[in-house]
């Protein structure tokens, strides 16, 4: 497997992970998350496939010259021997239902709800059929989200695709539990505050859980 392909999957999500500096702002970085979440609890859902990319795509859009030349350059030496499968462009503007290949740009919305590692993300890419069965769903919905008119059109619409996505991916409703990086930790008693809430999702040795993730990679 080509040590580009792998070098380009630690760059999902993009961007350099480092430690935080201290305990103390990370606990007060977290809060602030914290309340926002609780805040707009009701008004808050997780980004699907069509969205990762259209990110993505964006992102590399508004690379400056240097890196936009590396990371077609990583690309390019990627996609030796794998050319049937990894598109020419790194992220492909153009593309939309039933592709051929999959871009770079794809790679975080595969990352999301279609592997649980890099290496198995890899695998899916360049050795599975149904990958391109759901870039090709992907597409279907971003194209009927566009179409839909309001509120519950949009729900119906993401739900027939999750059941599409289950047929094309039979590992799509099991992988996310698989561990508890999705979900947050339950509160050990009503009377928990959420300084004590947010100090024990951080403490080392606590349970895999998502505010712990986010705030140690954000």
């Amino acid at each position: 497997m080509s040590r580009y392909v792998l070098l380009l999957a630690t760059l999902v999500p993009s961007g350099a992970l480092s430690r935080p500096r201290s305990l103390k702002n990370l606990l007060v970085w977290s809060l602030a998350v914290l309340s926002c979440l609780v805040l707009f609890a009701g008004r808050s859902f997780a980004w699907i496939y069509p969205e990762h990319r259209d990110i993505t795509l964006l992102a590399v859009q508004k690379l400056d010259a240097e890196r936009r030349t590396i990371l077609d350059r990583l690309w390019a030496e990627a996609r030796s021997g794998h050319a049937k499968r990894l598109c020419e462009q790194v992220a492909d503007t153009e593309q939309a239902r039933k592709p051929s290949c999959i871009d770079w740009a794809a790679w975080p919305a595969i990352a999301g709800d279609h592997s649980c590692s890099a290496e198995n993300m890899v695998h899916t890419i360049l050795t599975t059929g149904w990958i391109l069965d759901v870039a090709d769903i992907a597409g279907n919905l971003k194209e009927n989200l566009a179409r839909a008119k309001d509120r519950w059109q949009r729900v119906n619409v993401v739900r027939d695709s999750d059941i599409q996505l289950q047929r094309a991916d039979e590992e799509y409703a099991t992988r996310a539990g698989s561990n508890n990086a999705h979900f947050l930790l339950a509160r050990v008693s009503v009377d928990e505050d959420g300084l004590a809430y947010v100090t024990r999702c951080l403490r080392e040795g606590a349970e895999l859980n998502a505010l712990g993730v986010y705030a140690w990679y954000i």
